[in-house]
């Protein structure tokens, strides 16, 4: 699994880490390991973006937390 696809799985899954993603996305980002392509498209917010630079078919943005969808 990819970094970003790990950190998106993790935010849905973990309030603190979406609280530290929500005080700052860039620190989360490089404690995952995200390249800056794939932290540019997380912090964007731009849900095509992201997607791409996961490698999913589909995502979905829920109450402003990334959350992935396998379909």
């Amino acid at each position: 699994m990819k970094p970003l696809t790990q950190l998106i799985n993790d935010l849905s899954a973990d309030p603190d880490l979406e609280a530290a993603y929500r005080k700052d996305a860039r620190a989360v980002a490089s404690r995952y390991g995200l390249d800056q392509e794939e932290t540019d498209a997380l912090v964007s917010g731009d849900i095509e973006r992201i997607r791409k630079a996961c490698g999913l078919k589909e995502i979905h943005l829920t109450n402003g937390t990334v959350r992935r969808h396998e379909g």
